[in-house]
This record gives C-alpha cells, sequence and structure tokens, in this order.
C-alpha cells in the first residue's frame, strides 16, 4: 500500500462543521496510508500582516509561520478518530487498512535549508515537497475551491497554488485539487513531469 499526501486548505478553517465535513470527505477515499498536512490559514494571514506591518526579519516571519502550522496540525489531528500526530514522515506504508498521520512540519520545515524563508513558498509546495520525500503516489490539495483551469501553470498566474508548486509537485504521479463536496480536478503540467528516482 502506498502514500497519499493531502493537503488542507487554511481557508477551510473558517468552516465551523469542517471537522464532520473532513471526516466524511476521508472516509470516500480508497484506503492508504495517507500523511495530511494542514494550512496555516488566518493564523498566517496575522503573522503576514505583523510581517508588512513590522518588516520583521524573513527568518522571523518564516519561524513564526510555521508555529501557526505546528498549532493547525494539532487542531486537526483532534478532529480525525485514529489519527496520529507525528513530527516526522512515517517510516514505510502500512499494508491492510486506511491510517492518517497529521504532520507537525514545523521542525521538519525549519531545519531544512532547501525551502526558502519567503512568503512565495506555502504550505502547498511544502506538502508537495512531503510528497516526493515519502514517494507519495497521490497528492491531494483539499480547497475551498477549485482551479479554473487544470493546468498548474494557470493555477500559479491567478495564485492559487504559489510559484514552486509546480516544480516540486510534477515529481509526483497524481496530483489534484479536490474540494469537500466531491469535486476534483487533476492537475496538467505544461512541462515534461520529473522523475524523483532519476
Amino acid at each position: 500500500m502506498n502514500y497519499r499526501v493531502i493537503k488542507i486548505g487554511g481557508s477551510l478553517f473558517q468552516n465551523p462543521d469542517l471537522p464532520s465535513r473532513l471526516n466524511q470527505w476521508l472516509q470516500t477515499l480508497d484506503p492508504c496510508t495517507n500523511i495530511l498536512i494542514a494550512g496555516g490559514g488566518e493564523l498566517v494571514d496575522v503573522v503576514r500582516k505583523w510581517d508588512e506591518r513590522f518588516l520583521m526579519d524573513p527568518q522571523t516571519s518564516h519561524q513564526l509561520a510555521c508555529q501557526a502550522l505546528r498549532v493547525t496540525s494539532t487542531m486537526l489531528a483532534s478532529w480525525i478518530e485514529g489519527a496520529k500526530l507525528v513530527t516526522r514522515i512515517p517510516e514505510k506504508p502500512t499494508e491492510t487498512k486506511a491510517d492518517f498521520f497529521v504532520f507537525d512540519v514545523a521542525d521538519w520545515v525549519l531545519q531544512r535549508d532547501d525551502i526558502e524563508a519567503s512568503w512565495d513558498f506555502t504550505s502547498d509546495s511544502i506538502a508537495a515537497m512531503v510528497a516526493v520525500e515519502s514517494h507519495a503516489n497521490e497528492l491531494l490539495l483539499l480547497k475551498s475551491a477549485l482551479p479554473n483551469s487544470p493546468r498548474v501553470s494557470q493555477a500559479v498566474s491567478q495564485s492559487y497554488v504559489d510559484g514552486w508548486f509546480h516544480r516540486i509537485a510534477s515529481y509526483t504521479e497524481t496530483v489534484a485539487a479536490c474540494t469537500l463536496d466531491g469535486g476534483r480536478v487533476n492537475f496538467e503540467f505544461d512541462t515534461p513531469r520529473n522523475d524523483p528516482d532519476a
């Protein structure tokens, strides 16, 4: 059984019925070892506003944004029955059943030197990087709306995903945007897909 990485968009945290709707949506997925990553939502928006107001050092705003992800990860894990909150990628997928790991990425991100301290690198690209490193077969971005086009280049130009996303996500076999009501768009890449084993 393989890994599936699911990024839970921060905008969804504004929905009071998110816990129940998310659990219902997760039950519609094929059994797999799922690594869930929470977006920062309103907490990261506060950090961004502080950054604009106080002209913070990029590393400081980066650290604060990662700490916000720690908060949303903890909340996310509390909503999903049987979910395990982890601080590193699980070593191997389970063989026979669906498992849910909520990955608190804060320390994992802060210990890396290949993730720039910039607002241009968002949790969507962090999820894409986790998908590459876990050799996941599928990367799902669960958001409040679907993109206007399946082309990743257009999703970038419309700020649906950040500018790094297409470079990293192209290593994963299946990449899609999803909504809680069952909507799904499989992304199309404009350039040849990368091979993570090359």
